[in-house]
């Protein structure tokens, strides 16, 4: 849906206050504020992403943040989004490989 859009695609596509815009708001202060709480200690990241937190969609939205980053002069603009999908990245790919590494070991004993 939002997939590579620039701002003023996006800004075209779903005007502020509609539907759209609404949803997409929505979505960016829900992934800020998680990523607020894990930066500061306040929200475990491993209990987060074993959850439902491992998939924040940056990439569909990133381009519209970073773009309105810019044009606002807002250089925190979605910060803690951006940073919680880093983190989520490098997680995902340490709990993958301890749990190939935990089945290679259980095979191997079997």
């Amino acid at each position: 849906m939002l997939d590579g859009l620039s701002l003023e695609e996006f800004e075209k596509r779903f005007p502020r206050g509609s539907e759209g815009w609404e949803h997409f708001s929505t979505m960016a202060i829900f992934w800020e504020t998680p990523g607020s709480l894990m930066r500061r200690g306040l929200l475990q990241e491993d209990l987060a992403f074993d959850t439902f937190m491992d998939a924040p969609p940056w990439g569909k939205v990133e381009r519209i943040v970073l773009d309105r980053r810019k044009r606002e002069r807002a250089p925190a603009e979605g910060e803690n989004f951006e940073w919680i999908a880093r983190r989520a990245k490098t997680w995902v790919k340490k709990r993958e490989a301890a749990i190939r590494k935990a089945n290679a070991s259980r095979r191997t004993r079997e």
